[in-house]
C-alpha cells in the first residue's frame, strides 16, 4: 500500500482545511446576508406597524368624534321630540277643549231653541184659546157670513182647554 508522503498528507490537509474555510466563510456570507434581509425586513415591518398604528389611532379618534357627535345629536333629537310630544299633546287637548265647547254650544243652542219652541207653542195656544173663547163670545148673527172659525185661525194649532 502506497502510504502518501508528509508533505502530500499536509498538503491534503491544507487543501481540506482551505475547502473547508471555504465552506464556512460562504455559510457566514450566507448568514449574514440572511440577517441584512431579515433586518431590512424587520425595518419594513416596523414601519409599515407605525404606519397602521397611525391609522389605526386616527380611526379610534373618528368613531370616538363619530360617537360624541351622534350622542349630542341623539340628544338634541330627545329635545327635538319632547317639544313635538308637548306640541302635540297642547294640539290634542286644546281640540278637545274646543270640540267639547261646540258640543255644548250646539246642546245649548238646541236645548234654547227647543225651549223657545215650546215657550211659543205655549204662548200660540193661550192665544187660541183666547181667539176660541172671544169667538165663542159674540154672538153669531154679528159674525160675517164668510168668517168661520177655522179662517179666523189660519195654520194654528187646535185649542187645548186649560182646566
Amino acid at each position: 500500500m502506497n502510504s502518501p508522503s508528509r508533505e502530500e498528507f499536509e498538503a491534503r490537509m491544507r487543501e481540506a482545511a482551505a475547502v473547508a474555510d471555504a465552506r464556512a466563510l460562504r455559510t457566514e456570507n450566507k448568514l449574514d446576508e440572511m440577517l441584512h434581509r431579515m433586518d431590512a425586513r424587520d425595518t419594513v415591518y416596523q414601519m409599515q406597524f407605525q404606519h397602521m398604528n397611525e391609522k389605526l389611532e386616527t380611526v379610534i379618534k373618528d368613531v370616538h368624534d363619530v360617537r360624541t357627535t351622534a350622542a349630542r345629536d341623539m340628544r338634541d333629537m330627545r329635545a327635538s321630540m319632547a317639544s313635538d310630544k308637548t306640541i302635540i299633546l297642547t294640539t290634542v287637548l286644546a281640540t278637545g277643549i274646543a270640540l267639547a265647547s261646540l258640543f255644548y254650544t250646539f246642546n245649548s243652542s238646541l236645548f234654547s231653541a227647543f225651549e223657545s219652541g215650546k215657550s211659543t207653542a205655549a204662548g200660540l195656544t193661550e192665544a187660541n184659546n183666547r181667539n176660541v173663547s172671544a169667538l165663542r163670545a159674540t154672538p153669531s148673527n154679528h159674525r160675517a157670513p164668510s168668517e168661520s172659525t177655522d179662517a179666523a185661525l189660519p195654520n194654528s194649532t187646535p185649542a187645548v182647554r186649560a182646566e
